[in-house]
């Protein structure tokens, strides 16, 4: 049987919308017919060999597996479809395990991110590999299969806890994950390994507030300013150079002493009003994040 791409499609048209209670025996079934024409069981065979083993055991409770390529998040798919099966369970099971968990408790927002993650960049591979016959022509487009992290939003701090919070709910309200470093586990990581690990993000909010105070040494004692903490003048300058300034929320808070190092860098003030948040929205749609924003204001 050869597969055309008029029935690909209509069956992955299917497949856009996963229910945790009926995933498994549907994307079953996807492979099942896949594996019955020579082609597709190749290209399934393929990655099925590749060695994604490193990063499924790197991979903790909190911290889901972190492809590289393209044939990783496709291979991972694979995997946890064809655990699912062998394991007679849920894929939300399977994601669990391998440290994948939604914006909220909900069994739903877990599949949800599976499907977002691994399972949709899968259907984009599987297209590219089984319909495009010129070599070129599928490098090109298989090297252009998501594997960027939407969904996930580093929230840097200071020592204002209910700033902190305040930035979290909102950012869980509007549909995203907030990735706090002090909530992860340190699973005997050093403080900057840990950040490392959770700062593959495509986004931080960073919060500055009126923690610490200072002045130049030649400067009288009454020129002492607020400032914000010195690691959060660090961790924003880290993710100013690693994803660039445009995704990178400088919120501030009160009368602070802004760094004069990091021009082009606009600092939205934390009002009372909440003008922060339609801002903070605008910016989170422009680095291309599916935000919920009807719930911004609730």
């Amino acid at each position: 049987m050869a597969v055309s791409r008029s029935e690909f499609s209509y069956r992955i048209g299917q497949l856009q919308y996963l229910d945790f209670q009926d995933a498994t025996p549907r994307l079953a079934g996807l492979l099942e017919w896949l594996d019955s024409d020579p082609k597709g069981a190749a290209v399934l065979q393929e990655l099925r060999n590749r060695d994604i083993q490193p990063l499924l055991d790197a991979a903790g409770f909190q911290k889901p597996p972190k492809p590289k390529t393209p044939e990783d998040v496709a291979a991972i798919a694979v995997c946890i479809i064809d655990s699912a099966i062998k394991r007679e369970t849920e894929i939300f099971q399977i994601g669990y395990s391998i440290g994948v968990h939604g914006s909220s408790s909900h069994i739903q927002d877990t599949m949800d991110e599976i499907s977002r993650r691994y399972i949709r960049p899968l259907f984009e591979y599987l297209e590219v590999r089984l319909f495009d016959s010129e070599p070129e022509t599928i490098a090109a487009k298989v090297s252009r299969v998501a594997i960027v992290n939407r969904m996930d939003v580093f929230v840097v701090h200071g020592h204002d806890e209910a700033t902190k919070q305040t930035v979290a709910r909102f950012l869980e309200r509007v549909g995203l994950n907030p990735i706090i470093l002090h909530e992860q586990s340190n699973r005997g990581r050093t403080i900057i390994e840990k950040f490392e690990d959770h700062a593959e993000v495509q986004f931080a909010v960073v919060i500055l507030t009126p923690d610490d105070v200072g002045r130049l040494a030649t400067e009288p004692e009454e020129a002492l300013k607020f400032r914000a903490r010195q690691n959060v003048i660090f961790e924003m300058g880290y993710f100013i150079g690693r994803i660039g300034r445009e995704r990178v929320f400088p919120l501030t808070l009160g009368n602070i002493d802004i760094p004069s190092d990091y021009s082009g860098v606009v600092y939205t003030e934390m009002d009372t009003r909440g003008g922060w948040k339609g801002e903070l929205v605008r910016e989170l749609k422009g680095a291309g994040f599916a935000v919920d924003a009807n719930r911004a204001f609730e």
